[in-house]
């Protein structure tokens, strides 16, 4: 499916909510789990680990690294999936937010967190 090609999904939660188990499953990282994921013929998942040097990667870089990074995101013609805290990061770059709530709930946003809905919600 192609509905999401070029999206660029900020995904949110507390810590421990299952962001980073949600993108290792994706990745194939993580194969212990109940259920199904199948990856569409022809696509490939790329994942960068969190740690040691990409845990909140974005608390400890400078000003114009942030913009190179958020440059990149935003020229990457793929889809990208990207967790993190800071809500301004994910205004600028994202198309879509899947917030984790917690009680395993989900909530899945068109539009960036700044959007009304998106930014009273997750509060």
């Amino acid at each position: 499916m192609s509905y999401f090609y070029g999206a660029k999904i900020g995904v949110l939660g507390l810590n421990g909510s299952g962001k980073t188990s949600l993108l290792r499953i994706m990745a194939g990282e993580d194969t212990e789990f109940n259920g199904k994921f199948t990856l569409s013929p022809g696509y490939t998942v790329g994942y960068l680990e969190q740690e040691p040097v990409l845990d909140e990667l974005t608390n400890d870089l400078d000003v114009n690294t942030l913009r190179a990074l958020e440059e990149a995101l935003e020229n990457f013609a793929g889809c990208a999936m990207v967790i993190s805290h800071d809500r301004w990061f994910l205004d600028r770059i994202a198309t879509h937010i899947l917030a984790f709530e917690g009680d395993s709930n989900t909530v899945w946003f068109q539009g960036n967190y700044s959007e009304d809905e998106i930014s009273t919600y997750c509060t």
